[in-house]
């Protein structure tokens, strides 16, 4: 069973509440304070160890959103690099000190503009016949859930306008990780 959470951020004030929360989960947060010993931990320790990762997008030896890359690998999904600097560029948008926080939805008639919406396969609904709609709500980015593992990380983009283009994460058997990955985006957004 996955059991630890890497914290990567270099507030200990910071470290230490979300190391609070993950312990009140039960689950052991294994913290670090810049990208540099998070590769350390990483090398030493099996990535199948950990259950997610929360990580400070500005980093003093990675300024530019550089974990980023780091937890992607962590979770297995390589993304091509344009991929890669277009969901860089995505998250430096987003992370201004005065922009409001998103939220993580799975029902695109409680979307805000800049929500991350989830379209997993539910019993009765397949989220992913209400993409076009998440779009026309101006979600931030989709995760698409897929059945297929070998689709797992695999991005496409989707142009909305004329410079903007919105991500679609495909995301193996998301509805049964949905928990996780909740847990992860909410303790992300935790601003001391």
């Amino acid at each position: 069973m996955k059991s630890k959470v890497l914290v990567v951020d270099d507030s200990s004030t910071s470290v230490r509440v979300v190391s609070h929360l993950i312990k009140k989960a039960d689950k052991i947060p294994i913290s670090v304070f810049s990208l540099a010993q998070a590769l350390d931990v990483l090398n030493d320790q099996a990535s199948d160890e950990f259950l997610c990762a929360v990580v400070d997008y500005t980093l003093p030896d990675a300024p530019r959103g550089e974990a980023i890359e780091a937890v992607l690998k962590l979770a297995g999904i390589r993304l091509n690099p344009s991929d890669l600097i277009e969901l860089k560029a995505k998250f430096s948008q987003q992370h201004q000190p005065d922009t409001i926080a998103a939220d993580l939805v799975n029902d695109t008639r409680a979307i805000k503009p800049g929500d991350v919406f989830c379209a997993v396969i539910g019993s009765l609904r397949d989220g992913r016949e209400y993409i076009a709609q998440a779009l026309a709500a101006n979600c931030s980015m989709i995760i698409q859930e897929t059945t297929e593992p070998s689709a797992h990380g695999q991005v496409s983009w989707v142009q909305k306008t004329g410079t903007q283009a919105i991500a679609i994460l495909n995301y193996f058997n998301l509805n049964q990780d949905l928990f996780n990955v909740a847990k992860a985006f909410y303790l992300s957004l935790i601003h001391i």
